[in-house]
C-alpha cells in the first residue's frame, strides 16, 4: 500500500502523509527486474511478499498496479512495446 508514486524525478503523494511517516512506493511500479530481490515487510494484506520486479508478477497483479506504473511499464502492460527478451 504505497503512499507515493514516482514520476520522472518527482515523488508524488498518493494521499496525505502525516509528518514523520514513512514514504513508500511499490518497486514493481518502476523496476522491470531487480538484481537483488528482497522480502517485503510492509505488513499490508495485499503484500506481494518477495519483491522481484514487474517481470515476475502475474497478469492480474500487473493490471492492479496500472495507476502506479512508470510510463515504460505501462507501455509494456498495454503491449505498445515488447517485454525485454533474455532477461
Amino acid at each position: 500500500e504505497p503512499t507515493a508514486v514516482i514520476r520522472g524525478r518527482s515523488v508524488l503523494s498518493l494521499r496525505p502523509i502525516p509528518a514523520w511517516s514513512e514514504i513508500t512506493f511499490h518497486y514493481a511500479s518502476t523496476e522491470y527486474d531487480m538484481a537483488e530481490p528482497f522480502t517485503c515487510r510492509c505488513g499490508a494484506a495485499g503484500c506481494d511478499g518477495t519483491i522481484q520486479g514487474f517481470r515476475h508478477l502475474p497478469p492480474e497483479r500487473r493490471e492492479s498496479l496500472r495507476e502506479l506504473l512508470s510510463p515504460y511499464l505501462l507501455a509494456v502492460l498495454d503491449g505498445r512495446i515488447p517485454e525485454p527478451a533474455g532477461v
